[in-house]
């Protein structure tokens, strides 16, 4: 498969990010899916114009691993944040 073939397998990659974003959405957790769905908007954007032939297709994996990103950071960015947090003296990261 390649990506930037016009075929409809090269548009997979759109419809998942596409379902990413959409499930950032139903799981609302207020301001950490706020910033969450920008970083995943802005790795949708990566992966399209990759898609389009605007990027070079090393902006594919930008995108992606953006993608990646905006779960965990939905997720359990902020438990892990939490945890470091914790071990380190109180007032480090504040």
């Amino acid at each position: 498969m390649y990506l930037m073939s016009n075929n409809w397998v090269s548009f997979v990659p759109l419809a998942l990010a596409l379902f990413i974003n959409v499930m950032l959405l139903l799981n609302w957790r207020g301001r950490r899916t706020f910033n969450a769905l920008l970083v995943s908007l802005v790795g949708f954007s990566l992966i399209l114009m990759t898609h389009q032939l605007i990027l070079s297709s090393g902006f594919y994996n930008l995108g992606a691993m953006l993608l990646f990103m905006s779960i965990w950071l939905n997720g359990s960015f902020i438990y892990l944040l939490s945890s470091i947090r914790s071990k380190l003296r109180p007032g480090i990261l504040n």
